[in-house]
């Protein structure tokens, strides 16, 4: 469009006594040109800044600064980390069961609790005869207390 303009303005100042104002305007839009230009240039280094560039962080605005501020708050919310904890749904666990069987981590245990339960969590009524439907066993690995041993050597 800016070509078809051109010629439309150059057409009208053709002759002897347009040729100054035909010089001026061929400048003008030389002009125009080279400042369109220098305008984007201006344009893409003002948009840069220590996020997405080699500029180091104390050459950002503070504008800049503050943008950068107000985008680290939003990826958490209340110092919560927006994604949550611990690995992927569906990915394998890392723990003591032996990955090629689904038996419990150890086969002898030392002490075995049970915990079954008395009243149906949902109604209220008594479990006392009541068939095993399902069962969920958890071992707890404890520590035991050092005992300190006192050897004479004579």
């Amino acid at each position: 469009m800016t070509d078809e303009l051109d010629a439309r303005v150059l057409a009208q100042y053709q002759g002897p006594e347009h040729a100054a104002l035909h010089a001026l305007v061929v400048a003008l839009l030389d002009l125009v040109d080279t400042l369109s230009a220098r305008v984007a240039e201006l344009e893409a280094e003002a948009g840069r800044h220590s996020g997405n560039s080699s500029k180091p962080p104390s050459g950002d605005t503070l504008a800049q600064r503050q943008a950068q501020k107000a985008r680290r708050q939003g990826w958490t919310s209340k110092g919560r980390p927006k994604r949550p904890k611990g690995k992927q749904p569906g990915a394998p666990g890392a723990h003591l069961r032996s990955p090629s069987r689904q038996d419990p981590q150890v086969e002898v245990l030392d002490v075995v609790i049970p915990h079954p339960p008395t009243v149906c969590t949902g109604c209220g009524a008594s479990l006392a005869d009541a068939e095993v439907v399902a069962t969920e066993t958890r071992q707890v690995f404890d520590i035991a207390e050092p005992k300190i041993v006192v050897t004479a050597h004579g």
